[in-house]
């Protein structure tokens, strides 16, 4: 809502202001009353504690609803107006900034001090938790450019920048406990971001120095041709293409005066692409295997220092760490303006609004949203009704079946033509004009998971004769097109049945298995069942008793217990 606010995304005659007012804590001292336009607020400090209080009056812009009711003011987007200021400010003062005062004292060690903590703040980034540090006034005026910078973003680019911004923060909270993680965090901030850097082209003289050498040495004694050939394929590898990505980005968002801020002791300008390189290894060890960092890092002689040299590799400090992110989103954002006006659907933009399916019973009825291709998600939430008990009146779908169905493509057939069985039969009986018209049409069905998933309903067997003995062939059928429909069920556009359809068809299986002797598929099928169906209590111990006791499985019992606790 931050960058919203600034209106970069509204039509001036649609524009609705909603002024607001919050207060947040920090260990800098900013004296000078911090204003901006664009979006509009002003930020004044209120105490001088050191930890101090600032509280900011701002303006929430958001845009007028083509409807509204009468009475009704809609106001959304204050909570991550806050967040995103707050986030902003922390980031570019190098500072801890929180809606709690005692969250900033915790994170600068002042309070909640646990002598046992080895890696404690004030030892690995004194700079960052220095209670009442002063800003100075040319300070406060870059931020105000880079909160310009940060508003004219594509509206992707900013929310990526919120999401690093917001791991920065975060990992400040884990400082004094768990260093490796906070120092891992940083480094996925960076990741992050080069996310957004496809400009980059995998060479062979950026690949890893020591393997580098050790492959030059083998490449002496082979053909010129192969050895091109074995260099492609490496520089095009998945894992050093990422590195590439990740570096690349970062030395092209740097500019000469991040090796001339002298008081932050920087990094030579001959160890930064071997310190990348070494950040990214560290990340990777510590993803994939939970390598601890080398403890120098975090003990290193010059806290506010960049770079730390172990066993002659440089490697960055948690300070330079901070300080390099300083400097690259900084840069990032000055050379990313956007140059075309976006539509943004503000309302869905903010945090507190859920998405949520409505339930089928609203929806399933209507015609007009029916169509031969949403077969799989009707037929799927009809057999959940059907399974509770509770069927909303679908004749309307019916007849929306009988208007599409022969100018329908053929994949779609089969599924129209069982759901217009299975509902008709299920609710109409053997009675009206529905059966001359599926039977005109039942030549070109065939058993798919369509007519497995319906035959139990009706015939509480996979044959169409009430509970009628499947044989082998049948059953095995029925196994190869279960198993290719579990395989798929989450592809778009898929049929995916309730939980409790599966154990349906799957304790029919079972069943049948049973009256045919076959005793280990019986059990084997009764098993699966059970695995599908263990957060409904009642219908679990049922199927495990009965298989227990070696007795068929009640398909009805089953949906008894099923309806009894609500599904």
């Amino acid at each position: 809502m931050f960058q919203i606010s600034a209106g970069v995304f509204f039509d001036l005659d649609k524009i609705e202001k909603h002024d607001g007012t919050f207060v947040f804590y920090s260990n800098v001292d900013v004296s000078f009353s911090v204003e901006n336009t664009s979006p509009l607020f002003k930020a004044n400090k209120i105490s001088h504690d050191g930890i101090n209080c600032y509280v900011v009056n701002y303006t929430l812009l958001t845009e007028k609803p083509e409807r509204i009711e009468a009475g009704v003011v809609v106001r959304a987007g204050d909570e991550d107006y806050r967040q995103q200021f707050i986030l902003l400010w922390e980031f570019y003062f190098d500072c801890v900034a929180r809606v709690e005062k005692e969250s900033v004292k915790k994170i600068c060690a002042l309070s909640n001090f646990n002598k046992h903590h080895s890696k404690i703040a004030l030892e690995v980034a004194p700079y960052l938790v220095e209670i009442n540090r002063r800003v100075s006034f040319d300070d406060v005026s870059g931020f105000s450019a880079f909160i310009k910078d940060v508003v004219n973003l594509n509206r992707s680019a900013f929310k990526s920048l919120m999401a690093a911004l917001k791991i920065i923060s975060d990992s400040k909270e884990s400082l004094s406990t768990n260093f490796d993680l906070t120092y891992s965090m940083l480094v996925y901030a960076l990741e992050s971001l080069s996310q957004r850097n496809d400009n980059y082209k995998s060479d062979w003289d950026d690949y890893d120095q020591k393997t580098r050498g050790e492959l030059e040495s083998v490449f002496e004694h082979m053909p010129g041709e192969d050895v091109c050939k074995i260099k492609s394929i490496l520089i095009e590898g998945k894992q050093f293409r990422l590195q590439k990505r990740f570096k690349d980005f970062i030395l092209k968002n740097l500019e000469e005066n991040y090796f001339n801020e002298t008081e932050r002791y920087p990094i030579r300008y001959s160890f930064l692409s071997r310190a990348l390189d070494n950040l990214y290894k560290i990340r990777s060890s510590f993803v994939h295997e939970l390598k601890p960092l080398d403890a120098m890092i975090s003990k290193a002689y010059n806290p506010v220092g960049d770079c730390l040299v172990l066993f002659g590799e440089p490697h960055f400090s948690y300070s330079g760490l901070l300080r390099l992110l300083r400097h690259v989103i900084i840069n990032f954002c000055r050379k990313n303006y956007s140059q075309k006006r976006e539509y943004v659907n503000w309302v869905m933009e903010t945090s507190g609004v859920m998405v949520a399916e409505i339930s089928a019973q609203y929806w399933l009825w209507n015609a007009d949203g029916f169509t031969a291709k949403s077969i799989a998600k009707w037929f799927s939430e009809y057999l959940n009704m059907l399974n509770l008990g509770e069927v909303t009146d679908l004749q309307s779908i019916m007849d929306k079946i009988e208007i599409i169905y022969d100018q329908s493509k053929k994949e779609y057939k089969n599924g129209l033509l069982y759901f217009y069985f299975l509902y008709n039969l299920m609710h109409n009986g053997n009675k009206g004009e529905w059966l001359e018209f599926a039977n005109k049409r039942s030549s070109i069905l065939v058993c798919d998971i369509y007519w497995y998933s319906c035959s139990p309903y009706l015939y509480k067997s996979f044959t169409n004769v009430s509970n009628g003995i499947a044989d082998i062939k049948t059953l095995r059928n029925f196994l190869s097109c279960f198993n290719e429909y579990d395989k798929n069920k989450f592809k778009p556009n898929r049929l995916n049945l309730p939980a409790m359809t599966e154990v349906i068809m799957l304790a029919c299986a079972a069943n049948s298995f049973f009256r045919i002797g076959m005793y280990q598929d019986y059990v084997l099928m009764g098993n699966r069942a059970m695995r599908e169906i263990a957060s409904v209590k009642d219908v679990f111990y049922y199927i495990k008793e009965r298989l227990s006791n070696s007795q068929l499985i009640e398909l009805d019992e089953c949906l008894r217990l099923y309806r009894k606790k609500g599904g």
